[in-house]
């Protein structure tokens, strides 16, 4: 595999909605990151205006909502990153967003080979996850210095 250093070609790569100004003519790529669950059920949170996706709710036959918060700035990346293989099945198979298909790819949070989860080699408790801690589902983590 050839490394990103030999490489001929060049563009500048951009991580979320800023603007900013290479001052250069090569192109840019804007790569932003889809960090909230797209299958929620009716009257979920920010469930509000959502469509009805394809998938089933399990033991029902509700279907969920496909939930795209901030769409208008997900549209315009070039790459889009979702956390979740069930976020971008849940997409996909709704049919509702066909100029996402081709952008959005998979990115494991867990970006370590050797994760070592022994409380003994990690002495901080700590949970890292992406998104918002503020939302009501992420507010019973209590932070601890300890």
């Amino acid at each position: 595999m050839k490394e990103a250093s030999e490489s001929r070609i060049s563009f500048n790569i951009l991580f979320g909605d800023h603007y900013v100004n290479f001052k250069n003519t090569i192109p840019t790529f804007q790569i932003t990151l889809q960090t909230e669950s797209t299958l929620v059920r009716l009257g979920g949170r920010d469930s509000e205006g959502a469509p009805v996706g394809n998938i089933t709710v399990e033991g029902s036959d509700e279907k969920y909502l496909v939930r795209l918060v901030d769409y208008f700035k997900i549209k315009e990346a070039d790459i889009i990153l979702d956390y979740s293989r069930a976020n971008i099945k849940n997409i996909k198979d709704s049919n509702l967003f066909p100029e996402l298909n081709h952008k959005i790819f998979y990115i494991c949070p867990l970006m370590y080979d050797n994760l070592q989860l022994n409380k003994t080699l990690r002495p901080i408790k700590c949970i890292t996850t992406f998104g918002d801690p503020n939302q009501t589902r992420r507010k019973f983590f209590k932070i601890s210095p300890h």
